[in-house]
């Protein structure tokens, strides 16, 4: 019961808040009034002391997401727009997966992706794209006049290389997420979403500019 709150509705008055702590006592109990801060910080006293504090500092955030098979694909669309609202892309967004471009898409793909992106899209200077040579050109050329449609103005780079065999979606050069499969191929097995390592969005970077 330690955990347990109780509420009193209506909220009474001070004279019968005594009158109830009264009766309370007459009967073996004892009421205290305390503020939440006050509560929450004993409860933290109360947690060190029986734990002890190691065991709050080793303690990690959990910030991957992951999506189980057969996630549909509106709540495949909330999670990736989510996902790519904390990293920002204000003025360039890599896109970093080598079957971007499927031979056999799903007949929803291309809305799919331009939905994922509409936001970047909007916003971005430059959209940079880096997946391996065998492709398929015409779903590329497809998106291409999307995007474009979108946003007339953006500067879409292609990159082609197989050096890459995991998929990485970086904002600015800066931040980044991890995507653990395809586009084409999300929800359809388990994955995981995570953001990227600030010194592995570096590495990847850099990785780029001196292969490409």
């Amino acid at each position: 019961m330690s955990d347990t709150i109780f509420l009193i509705e209506p909220e009474p008055n001070g004279d019968e808040i005594i009158e109830i702590a009264n009766i309370l006592k007459s009967k073996g109990f004892d009421i205290s009034f305390t503020s939440e801060e006050i509560r929450l910080m004993l409860r933290t006293k109360k947690y060190i002391l029986e734990n002890g504090i190691t065991n709050i500092l080793s303690t990690e955030l959990l910030q991957e997401e992951t999506l189980p098979d057969n996630t549909s694909r509106d709540v495949l669309l909330n999670v990736l727009k989510y996902k790519l609202l904390q990293i920002n892309a204000t003025d360039k967004i890599t896109i970093i997966d080598s079957f971007l471009y499927p031979n056999n898409p799903d007949s929803d793909y291309e809305d799919f992706f331009i939905e994922i992106f509409k936001k970047e899209i909007k916003s971005c200077a430059e959209i940079e794209i880096i997946t391996k040579v065998n492709r398929n050109i015409g779903l590329e050329s497809n998106l291409d006049c999307k995007i474009k449609q979108i946003n007339p103005n953006i500067n879409i780079i292609h990159k082609y290389s197989d050096e890459f065999h995991d998929r990485f979606w970086i904002a600015n050069d800066s931040v980044g997420l991890f995507i653990g499969t395809s586009l084409n191929g999300i929800g359809r097995k388990y994955s995981i979403i995570d953001y990227l390592r600030d010194n592995d969005v570096t590495d990847i970077v850099n990785k780029i500019k001196k292969i490409l």
